[in-house]
């Protein structure tokens, strides 16, 4: 199973980056997906070596028959716990119109719970990318603007928040014309927009 979830998340990128236009965020995104999926291959190999071990124990004539069940159920209500957890954060996000989540869980393979990592990914993002842009706009520095407000056009994209998109290639292409006027013109109101969607989201997801 962890083999057909990896090739499903990589379709994802693949397929997004095959858009109208040329995304190389994905491709980031992509090796995300794939230390991901890695993760999750460890944590397999984990359950498989216990397994074993347990099978040792009993041989030996120790019976760990409780403490198994136990991990199991354990384990049962956690996955139970957490799709509920998914579910309400979906519903909150599709009440509020937050992002367009329907289109943000089809670039994500229609895969809920990733979709919400990638949320939450977007949101601890928001620090670094912020710093950066203000920092190129300081300097005046467009190439590393378009670069970095091409960045935040294609994750914005892939978590549904079409207006922050729609806005982000507007000033990708004013960065790659050296408008500074139109920049600096709308920029802060442009931030406080990013802003406020990442406190939005930050507060629903928890």
């Amino acid at each position: 199973s962890g083999d057909k979830k990896t090739e499903s998340k990589e379709e994802v990128h693949e397929s997004a980056a095959a858009g109208k236009e040329e995304n190389p965020e994905y491709a980031a995104a992509g090796k995300e997906v794939s230390e991901t999926a890695a993760g999750n291959g460890k944590a397999h190999e984990a359950e498989a070596s216990g397994d074993d071990e347990v099978l040792e124990f009993e041989a030996s004539g120790i019976d760990f028959s409780e403490a198994s069940v136990s991990d199991t159920e354990s384990g049962e209500n956690h996955s139970t716990n957490k799709a509920a957890d998914t579910k309400s954060i979906l519903a909150i996000l599709r009440e509020r119109k937050t992002v367009d989540v329907d289109q943000g869980i089809l670039y994500c393979g229609m895969d809920e719970d990733f979709f919400i990592e990638i949320v939450r990914e977007y949101i601890e993002a928001y620090d670094s990318k912020k710093k950066v842009l203000d920092t190129a706009l300081e300097n005046e520095n467009w190439h590393e603007f378009r670069i970095s407000v091409h960045a935040l056009k294609s994750t914005s994209k892939t978590i549904g928040a079409t207006e922050l998109t729609e806005k982000a290639f507007k000033f990708e292409k004013a960065a790659e014309n050296e408008d500074a006027a139109f920049i600096k013109e709308n920029y802060q109101s442009f931030i406080n927009e990013y802003t406020a969607l990442k406190n939005t989201l930050a507060e629903i997801t928890g």
